[in-house]
Order: C-alpha cells, then structure tokens, then sequence
C-alpha cells in the first residue's frame, strides 16, 4: 500500500459561485496544492527541483466529481504515488469534506520528468535522491 500525504484546505468564498459551491477547476488547483504539500512532507521543493533542473509538467489530469464541495468547508486532500516510471509519475488524489471525510472527488495527473527545455530525463539519472524518496513511498 501506498504512503498516503493529506493537505487542509479551506474553500474561500473566491473559490464559489454565486450559489457558493466551489468551482470545478478548484479540485485541479487543490490536487496541485497537495502534490506541493507530498513533495514537501518527502524534502524536496519545487524551486530546489528548478535549480537541478528537473520541471514536472502535467501530461494529463482527471477529476471524478462526486459531491460539491462549498463556502468555508475544509477539505482534505489524499495524495499518493500511483505510479513512478524512469521519466514519469502518476499522483491519485481523493478529495473529502472535513470532518467526517464524506467523499467529494478522485482523480489524477500524470507528469513527465524534463530539464528546462522540456526534454523527457530520467528521474533515477537527473536527481536520484527523489527517485529514492518517491520509490520508497509508492503502491
């Protein structure tokens, strides 16, 4: 089983419709702010990858949308590592309401391993003390 991360969020009224139900394109925001969060939690930051450099772009995501999340719920994010490849990695998310964990959303991004160029690298080669952490955390 994969080592599961958990990031709070709070769903500011910004973040609503005139309804207050919080915007579909939050639940992509939030997985980003959770993948932040994983990497954090393991060491790493994103301007310390950006100085190897190793960029991470997204390659593609997906969201399920269960329940609506609304004005001033707390959410919590549950990130793992589904999949770690040589130049490549698949995070899975689920969203829950706080308290209580009343399932809002799954999904994933996908994302591809580069230098600043956007060339694909291998993770393993380009900075393997993330290989390590990232290889000791997945399913």
């Amino acid at each position: 089983m994969a080592r599961e991360f958990r990031t709070e969020i709070r769903v500011y009224f910004g973040d609503t419709d005139g309804m207050g139900v919080a915007s579909h394109t939050n639940y992509i925001r939030w997985f980003e702010v959770a993948r932040t969060e994983l990497l954090r939690e393991l060491g790493f930051t994103y301007l310390e990858l950006e100085k190897v450099p190793l960029w991470t772009p997204l390659s593609q995501v997906h969201c399920e949308y269960k329940l609506p999340a609304y004005f001033d719920d707390v959410v919590e994010v549950v990130s793992h590592i589904a999949e770690l490849g040589h130049a490549s990695a698949k995070v899975g998310y689920e969203i829950r309401r706080m308290p209580g964990g009343e399932l809002l959303a799954t999904g994933y991004t996908c994302h591809v391993f580069t230098d600043d160029k956007l060339k694909p690298v291998s993770l393993k080669k380009t900075f393997l003390p993330l290989y390590e952490a990232l290889r000791g955390i997945v399913e």
